[in-house]
């Protein structure tokens, strides 16, 4: 087990932090956009359909980030509690999974 908690950015950077609930069989996701003194900038919720954890967490922080570049955030730092996703998006071997090329896109 690790311990998670809200980290705060760094001195010239926003922190976009993403969460994702499942709840009698439903899966909500959402985020919050704040800088380093916890001023949110924006928040955003979503619920989804049929779809799982990895889903759920990487359309939250698609979504997340595409919000971020159409209100001008460009410098941030992304806080995301699923050690999977952000393996599958740092990593070399992305080709097999269609959304880390559009995060590999929307990051650069």
């Amino acid at each position: 087990m690790m311990v998670v908690h809200w980290k705060q950015s760094d001195q010239h950077s926003l922190m976009l932090n993403i969460n994702v609930i499942v709840r009698m069989r439903k899966i909500a996701g959402g985020g919050v956009l704040r800088d380093r003194g916890g001023k949110v900038f924006f928040a955003f919720y979503n619920e989804f359909c049929d779809c799982d954890m990895l889903q759920a967490k990487s359309s939250s922080l698609l979504h997340g980030l595409k919000e971020c570049v159409a209100r001008g955030f460009h410098s941030i730092q992304v806080q995301v509690d699923f050690a999977l996703l952000v393996n599958l998006i740092t990593s070399n071997r992305n080709g097999k999974w269609p959304l880390c090329s559009i995060f590999t896109s929307t990051i650069a």
